[in-house]
């Protein structure tokens, strides 16, 4: 028998009716490039489909950097870290890259041994999922990644450090205008927002956008409506109790993520509130907690979050942009029972709504 010729870069342009450079800017990920989004899709997909495969170690030889990008994170059981690390691997998939990930220990040396690991491999670039703060160690430890290694640091859901970093975070103000849009559009005036303090960019955002609704509708703001200081479930319990033992109560309640509107569920049945009749609740994040306890919740498309990462960090590889830049993923509400009957989806603060 003899050989299987192997699909070269000329068959891929020919079968897609492309250049090889098209095709070649295309399977590198040459940042401003000028390319199409419908040619890009059009050379991807007639790659996949001829079996077409990148050479990875000579990309990586005429480079300096191996087709690798690292991804750097402590480990969660959690739906949104499993997501953004799905839309890594999406694109990285179509992009010819591998992904290695590095899971943060309990000790300083671990953790300094893990992304020091990564640099071993000579990643094209890091992305670090935050899902809440950095520690000044950290912080200090990421900075000479890139200042002493030249390895481009991405970080995902905190724009805290984006004088030093490149960030890429949903659109948290736009997300929580439309979660307290829908509250007033159905009724609510008195709306309670659990505040998670002002330790990540994330809640500072959330809040944020609960005033800016407020404000936009001509509601006063209230600053007995607003309790809590962190993320931490205990925190937001008390939080919680506190805004429903007031006299003049709330009606309906903005929680900073879906764990603290699960809580505000379970005290509104303590209390024998029923939900939304006499308490409206809505979360963040649109998690497994949402999607099963019927909540409506802000979904922040952690896909979309990932792949955006991926992309920033191919953009920055040629060395024509510098770092410090923050990319806003899309935000869209998905509305549950615990503020209407059924399931749908709202995206952009639209008025239309489609069946989820």
């Amino acid at each position: 028998m003899g050989r299987v010729a192997k699909v070269s870069s000329a068959d891929v342009a020919r079968a897609a009716g492309v250049s090889r450079t098209t095709v070649s800017y295309v399977l590198n990920g040459v940042a401003n490039a000028n390319i199409p989004n419908v040619t890009r899709e059009r050379v991807l997909k007639t790659a996949r489909q001829m079996g077409y495969r990148i050479n990875t170690l000579a990309r990586g030889l005429k480079s300096g950097r191996t087709a690798l990008i690292g991804v750097y994170c402590r480990v969660r059981e959690d739906s949104f870290h499993e997501r953004v690390v799905h839309g890594i691997y999406d694109i990285c998939y179509d992009e010819g890259f591998n992904v290695l990930i590095a899971y943060l220990g309990t000790t300083e040396l671990i953790e300094e041994e893990s992304l020091q690991r990564m640099l071993d491999y000579n990643v094209a670039g890091i992305i670090r999922i935050v899902i809440g703060s950095l520690t000044d160690v950290e912080i200090e430890r990421l900075g000479k990644v890139q200042t002493l290694h030249k390895t481009s640091c991405v970080l995902i859901d905190d724009a805290t450090h984006a004088d030093r970093f490149d960030c890429v975070i949903s659109d948290d103000i736009a997300g929580s205008i439309a979660a307290v849009n829908h509250l007033i559009s159905i009724g609510h005036r008195r709306i309670g927002f659990i505040s998670a303090g002002d330790m990540t960019s994330t809640a500072r955002a959330r809040r944020e956008g609960y005033y800016a609704s407020l404000r936009l509708a001509g509601i006063p703001e209230d600053e007995r409506l607003v309790r809590g200081v962190s993320y931490v479930p205990s925190d937001q319990l008390a939080a919680i109790h506190s805004l429903l033992a007031m006299e003049d109560r709330p009606t309906a309640l903005f929680c900073p993520n879906d764990a603290a509107a699960s809580i505000a569920r379970e005290v509104a049945r303590e209390l024998k509130l029923s939900v939304p009749e006499e308490l409206a609740i809505v979360g963040y994040g649109d998690s497994d907690i949402a999607y099963f306890g019927g909540l409506t919740s802000v979904d922040q498309a952690p896909e979309e979050l990932g792949r955006l990462a991926v992309r920033r960090i191919l953009a920055l590889q040629d060395g024509q942009e510098r770092p410090g830049k923050s990319i806003l993923g899309p935000t869209r509400l998905v509305l549950r029972p615990s503020t209407v009957g059924g399931n749908f989806v709202l995206t952009g603060g639209a008025a239309g709504m489609a069946r989820d």
